[in-house]
């Protein structure tokens, strides 16, 4: 695995809809630490709608979502590697877009850097239009830039007709 020189702050997003999700969080969260990223704040967990693929299918269970800032030393590439690992412990089998699943994690942000390539496109480009992830990421820092125009979340969030488009539920106390 390749190694920055300085660490990196990283934001992630993880969702999942299968099985006991808020575990599959905790494991998540404690494999990231134990593999070079060193999380440094969690957020509140918020339960959303499942979103479909195509307009008349059936969404499937609700989604639990939460974001992370973390610090790594790891490449973008070597980060994505990884949470696909634990995606793959987790059990998550990738068959459909926006399927069902134990355990997601999504890298929306790498530091200030712009990367796209046909395995990752960070900063994540549907950040802006997701509130089950921008209200999370707001809970940890709601002035967080995002490359390359440096919107922050909080700009992002109060640009959205609806912040609060599919969120039912939020949980505080999760972990």
């Amino acid at each position: 695995m390749a190694e920055c020189d300085t660490p990196i702050v990283v934001h992630l997003a993880l969702g999942g809809n299968q099985g006991d999700v808020l575990a599959a969080f905790r494991r998540a969260l404690v494999e990231l630490a134990a593999r070079g990223v060193a999380v440094t704040a969690v957020s509140p967990a918020y339960r959303s709608a499942a979103l479909v693929a195509r307009r008349g299918d059936t969404p499937g269970p609700d989604y639990w979502n939460i974001a992370c800032a973390a610090e790594t030393r790891l490449s973008p590439v070597d980060l994505l590697a990884l949470v696909h690992d634990l995606e793959r412990e987790a059990g998550r089998e990738r068959r459909e877009r926006w399927g069902d699943r134990p355990l997601d994690i999504d890298i929306l942000r790498y530091g200030d850097q712009v990367l796209s390539t046909p395995e990752l496109t960070v900063p994540h480009p549907a950040v802006g239009a997701r509130p089950f992830v921008l209200q999370p990421l707001a809970d940890l820092d709601p002035e967080v830039p995002f490359p390359p125009a440096g919107r922050t979340v909080g700009a992002m969030l109060e640009a959205l007709a609806d912040p609060w488009a599919g969120i039912e539920y939020v949980m505080f106390n999760w972990r």
